[in-house]
């Protein structure tokens, strides 16, 4: 296969699509694949929904073949480009950091999700913002519960629990900034993994894009 044979569609502003970008600028092969953004300037769009189906960010083309699904998209990534390994090879280590990556789809995500339709809707106070405050520090605490002091999330490399959880974090301290839930605070290996990984380049950059897109969408400067 050659190195034009891929095309990654989506944009910074998805923590989906900024997963995907993270995990290939851990494996330096950014460059391998083309960005071509939001085809008709929405996942709704006719030109969107030609590609796929499946209004869903990202998208990956890979010749002929679309994938979507951003974990499937890492795990396709992950074997096109094994070095370094998103997994780790060891079976306990690979089981945390699928597990770590999963809950945080699962389990964070969706409270973290409350806060954007609530900000969307201009609601700052009142039972739903309660509700959704005690719904998404009750689900970082669960995943407090199962992190560990080690370097990354799991050991001492980048694995697919960093790729996804890195641009989630960014919204959690995003949506912190206008809800005041308190963020990582009481949460210490947590917050000791983001302060570590978010202090590396692949985290900064990652970080950068994201608060650029949210800029854009938001109609202030880059």
């Amino acid at each position: 296969m050659t190195t034009t044979d891929l095309t990654l569609y989506g944009g910074s502003l998805s923590p989906y699509y900024e997963r995907v970008l993270l995990a290939l600028d851990v494996k330096g092969a950014t460059e391998q694949v083309a960005q071509r953004g939001i085809p008709g300037g929405s996942p709704q769009s006719m030109a969107y929904r030609t590609l796929t189906p499946v209004a869903k960010i990202p998208a990956l083309l890979v010749d002929d073949a679309v994938l979507v699904e951003s974990r499937a998209i890492l795990t396709y990534l992950d074997r096109r480009f094994p070095e370094p390994a998103l997994v780790p090879a060891e079976p306990l280590a690979a089981g945390r950091a699928e597990m770590l990556a999963q809950l945080a789809d699962s389990h964070v995500m969706p409270k973290l999700s409350s806060f954007f339709a609530l900000a969307q809707r201009q609601v700052f106070t009142g039972d739903e913002v309660d509700r959704a405050k005690a719904d998404l520090t009750q689900a970082l605490d669960d995943l407090e519960h199962f992190f560990a002091d080690d370097q990354f999330a799991v050991g001492d490399a980048w694995t697919v629990a960093d790729c996804v959880l890195v641009p989630l974090m960014f919204f959690v301290g995003a949506m912190d900034a206008l809800y005041h839930y308190g963020g990582l605070d009481g949460r210490p290996r947590l917050a000791g993994w983001y302060e570590r990984t978010g202090a590396t380049g692949p985290a900064r950059a990652s970080h950068a894009r994201q608060q650029a897109a949210l800029n854009a969408a938001m109609g202030a400067p880059a």
